[in-house]
């Protein structure tokens, strides 16, 4: 089976870089998210499901999380910034 034509000319160590971030995702280096209404670890770079609220992307686990956090985001919100203001480091 021969590669894509659109991945000609592209040097294969690049290639496999790529393959290997995008396989690892955020764990190469990047932050997780925290989906902000069951608290479980998103990444962002594949997520589904993930809406703007106050000029902030929130990420969500599931479906039904982003929902809840639709019906109520002021709440989650403000949830979120609570918990990370007191697990912030000085």
């Amino acid at each position: 089976m021969g590669a894509c034509p659109c991945l000609r000319g592209i040097p294969s160590s690049l290639l496999e870089a790529f393959i290997l971030i995008r396989a690892l995702g955020s764990s190469a280096g990047g932050q997780l998210a925290i989906d902000p209404v069951c608290e479980k670890p998103v990444n962002p770079h594949n997520a589904y499901w993930m809406i703007w609220y106050k000029g902030t992307p929130y990420y969500f686990d599931t479906e039904e999380c982003q929902l809840k956090f639709d019906h109520k985001p002021e709440h989650y919100r403000l949830a979120a910034l609570e918990r990370h203001q007191k697990q912030a480091v000085y």
